[in-house]
């Protein structure tokens, strides 16, 4: 066991021990008090105000969108009677026509004359 321990060719190091640094005795400092940020100040009537031009653009816009589905929906009717030409899709077209486009054209210009 000696032979083999001496054809080793690992080699022992001579180890010196690290002094450990000096720290000083400083008393910790104490955490910093939280502070709550600040509330954003909002002016309630400005908020109201422009929550009130949206809701009224959005509104405008509906009234136009149901206007122009309508009329998409009367013309492709249209194109639906003239290419079967039977008494049913005529029938189906008119009835449309008389019911949707007009309710739909006074609200929008009733809702014209009264504003945005």
């Amino acid at each position: 066991m000696q032979a083999e321990h001496d054809e080793s060719t690992v080699r022992r190091l001579h180890v010196q021990p690290v002094p450990e640094p000096v720290r000083s005795q400083k008393a910790p400092e104490p955490p910093p008090t939280p502070v709550a940020p600040p509330a954003p100040l909002r002016s309630s009537l400005a908020f109201e105000t422009a929550l009130a031009v949206i809701q009224a653009g959005a509104f405008a816009l509906s009234a136009r969108v149901l206007l122009l589905i309508a009329l998409v929906g009367a013309f492709a009717l249209a194109w639906q009677a003239m290419g079967s030409q039977t008494l049913a899709s005529l029938a189906v077209l008119t009835i449309y026509g008389v019911l949707t486009i007009p309710a739909l054209t006074y609200l929008e210009l009733r809702r014209g004359r009264s504003g945005p």
